[in-house]
C-alpha cells in the first residue's frame, strides 16, 4: 500500500475512535462549563439514572479541568427521582427490562419495585419468545441445507422442542401482558399518586 492510502487510513481511524470516544462522554467541554447542574441532576433523575451517575459527569468534564457542582447536581437528582418513581413508571421499566428500584426513595421503593416486577414478566417472556423464534429459524434454516438424514432428523426434532418453547413463551407472555393491563388499569382508577 502507498503512503498516501495509510495516511488517509489512519485519518479515518483516528476520527472514528474520537467520535467513538466523544459519543461515551456525557458531557462535552461547552455543556461541563454552561450547564445548570440543578437541571441536569433532575433530568437525570426523572430518566432514572441512579445517584451514582453523577461520577459519569465528574469523569466528562475532568477532561477539561472543570469540576462539577455535586451539590445543584444532588438537589435537582433527589427531585427528579422521585418523580421518576412512581408506579407508571415502575410498570413501564420493567417493560423494558429495568426492574431495579434501588435509586429510588424508601417511602417509593416498594410500589415502584411492585410495578417493575409485574413489567418485568412481560419483558422477560418477551425475551424468551424472541429466543425461540432466532433459535426456530436459525434450525429452519439448518434443515434446509443438511444432507445427512441422521442429522436432519435430530434437527427436526429439536425444531418441534423448540416449537412447543415458543407456545409456552407465547403464554406466558399473553398471562403477562394481561397481568400488566390490569395493574394499568388499577393505576390509572387511583389516579396520580399524591405527596
Amino acid at each position: 500500500m502507498n503512503t498516501r492510502v495509510w495516511v488517509t487510513f489512519g485519518f479515518c481511524a483516528a476520527m472514528v475512535t474520537s467520535l467513538f470516544l466523544a459519543g461515551c462522554a456525557t458531557l462535552n467541554k461547552n455543556e461541563c462549563q454552561t450547564v445548570d447542574w440543578e437541571q441536569l441532576g433532575l433530568q437525570n433523575g426523572q430518566s432514572g439514572e441512579p445517584q451514582t451517575y453523577i461520577a459519569e459527569h465528574q469523569k466528562a468534564c475532568s477532561q477539561y479541568k472543570i469540576p462539577v457542582d455535586q451539590v445543584k447536581w444532588d438537589a435537582g437528582w433527589q427531585k427528579g427521582i422521585r418523580n421518576y418513581c412512581t408506579p407508571q413508571n415502575g410498570l413501564a421499566a420493567g417493560q423494558r427490562g429495568r426492574t431495579d428500584g434501588s435509586m429510588c426513595p424508601a417511602d417509593q421503593m416498594q410500589q415502584f419495585s411492585y410495578y417493575a416486577q409485574i413489567g418485568g414478566r412481560v419483558y422477560s417472556a418477551q425475551s424468551q419468545l424472541d429466543s425461540a423464534r432466532s433459535e426456530l429459524d436459525q434450525i429452519s434454516n439448518d434443515i434446509k441445507i443438511e444432507k445427512d438424514r441422521a442429522r436432519r432428523a435430530d434437527l427436526w426434532h429439536r425444531r418441534d422442542e423448540v416449537r412447543m418453547r415458543m407456545q409456552d413463551a407465547q403464554d406466558a407472555l399473553y398471562v403477562a401482558q394481561r397481568q400488566a393491563d390490569e395493574a394499568y388499569a388499577d393505576l390509572m382508577r387511583k389516579g396520580p399518586p399524591t405527596r
